[in-house]
């Protein structure tokens, strides 16, 4: 999801027609706001940057499901974004991190499933001896 300024609606559109040669664009969102607004949201995420004059990031920052800025520990200091014009940056340190995270929902999901079916087993099994 990109966030952009009111007003660059068309400029988001060239963007997408230009990389519709390159790359699957139909997944991509823009969500457009006021340039207050952009700072709120900005400001909320708690970040160690600012934004430049066009209220834009060189940065891509992952958040999680639960609304939370997701990062790594980059040598000595905390690292709460991702280059985008650096494909090391994007394309390892990213792509890892994306990995860990969809790990850590496949195994939140395992272990709900497990815990619903011994919950269901209960169940059963009450059921079944107050019916004796």
């Amino acid at each position: 999801m990109m966030v952009a300024p009111i007003g660059t609606e068309d400029q988001a559109k060239e963007i997408l027609r230009g990389l519709d040669d390159l790359t699957d664009t139909s997944k991509w969102l823009f969500v457009f706001a006021s340039t207050s607004e952009i700072q709120g949201f900005y400001d909320a995420l708690k970040l160690k940057g600012k934004l430049d004059s066009h209220f834009g990031t060189p940065n891509v920052f992952i958040i999680d499901k639960n609304r939370n800025l997701r990062g790594r520990k980059d040598k000595d200091e905390y690292k709460e974004g991702y280059d985008a014009s650096s494909n090391p940056d994007l394309y390892n340190e990213m792509t890892d991190d994306v990995k860990i995270i969809l790990r850590e929902y496949r195994l939140a999901l395992k272990k709900n499933k497990n815990e619903r079916k011994d919950a269901f087993r209960d169940n059963i099994k009450q059921n079944i001896e107050r019916n004796k």
